[in-house]
């Protein structure tokens, strides 16, 4: 770790790749938040007693500092610029609403600078399907046993939406990059129809909404979830984060097909599963469309994710019309 103590612009280089990030989502505000990074830190330094920090190079939304404070131990400092706020508050209302949900433990908040405190999770070693799928059983299950209704919530946070509701927010953004504008609003426009034939007339719950590989450490106890998302919708759609990103990280073009079959297995021995195919879906779309304009990577993650709708639902001229008749 490093002494609180190193000179501050060396700790904002580090957070380079963020900091990129950042300025393409927002330049201006971004550059008038850079500009306050340095006393922010300093401040929840000292409002949290840190002696020791080191950098999460990996934190894709928000700046994350792995931390050693007097008070507390081992803790996470994650903060968000202002302009992402909604994330902010979104990941502190499933925290607090969620506690039983196996996610690691809030310990403070700091809600003027967008920052969070957070237990850290030891060792904090990924789960990885399928050396873990015991593990990874056993934590679904136990979310599932203390799934929130919303019907049942007071004050839900706002910001919150549902899966398609989030896709249809950011899709004006991603419609700015020409990126296959024809198929892209096909797939928002035919996604919006499965989910009214098949999820509409459920049940909705407050979901986690990014369990996967990355957002679940094995601790001493277990498995322990960080990073919410946030959304309202079928409790479904708790599953297809994990679910589509074994698939779109952990496979390849030609195994697709199988693997879907091996993972809807898995997944069928604890949870109905006869709308994953539908719901697994909805979930790609939504998350193509973020991925057209998030990062810099010249849409490499938008041609995985559309390379993996193609096999699963589009026929191989990618005619717009089903491969396979979604049940």
């Amino acid at each position: 770790m490093n002494d609180r103590t190193q000179n501050p612009q060396e700790l904002i280089v580090k957070f380079e790749k963020q900091l990129q990030r950042f300025s393409m989502m927002n330049p201006e505000e971004a550059q008038a938040w850079y500009a306050e990074l340095n006393e922010d830190l300093d401040l929840l330094f000292s409002h949290w007693s840190i002696s020791r920090f080191s950098i999460n190079p990996d934190a894709y939304m928000g700046l994350v500092l792995e931390c050693h404070s007097a008070k507390y131990g081992s803790v996470v400092i994650k903060l968000y610029p202002p302009f992402l706020q909604e994330r902010y508050y979104k990941e502190s209302y499933v925290f607090r609403t969620l506690q039983n949900y196996c996610q690691c433990t809030l310990l403070d908040e700091f809600p003027g600078k967008y920052a969070m405190l957070l237990e850290k999770v030891t060792p904090g070693t990924y789960i990885s399907y399928p050396r873990d799928a015991g593990a990874i059983e056993g934590l679904f299950r136990q979310m599932k046993k203390y799934r929130q209704p919303i019907s049942i919530l007071d004050n839900l946070e706002p910001a919150i939406l549902g899966v398609l509701e989030q896709a249809e927010w950011e899709y004006p953004l991603s419609k700015k990059y020409g990126y296959h504008p024809e198929l892209i609003s096909y797939l928002l426009e035919t996604a919006k129809a499965v989910y009214n034939e098949h999820f509409s007339e459920e049940e909705v719950y407050l979901l986690h909404g990014d369990v996967y590989f990355k957002n679940a450490l094995l601790d001493t106890n277990g498995v322990r979830i960080i990073d919410p998302f946030g959304y309202r919708d079928s409790y479904i759609f708790e599953y297809m984060p994990f679910f589509t990103y074994e698939l779109l990280l952990h496979s390849e073009p030609q195994n697709y097909q199988r693997d879907f079959l091996q993972l809807k297995t898995f997944f069928s021995g604890f949870t109905d599963t006869s709308k994953f195919y539908a719901a697994a879906f909805v979930f790609l779309v939504r998350q193509l469309i973020p991925s057209i304009h998030e990062g810099n990577d010249h849409f490499q993650r938008a041609d995985r994710y559309l390379s993996l709708i193609r096999s699963l639902y589009l026929n191989e001229h990618d005619i717009l019309e089903w491969k396979v008749k979604i049940v």
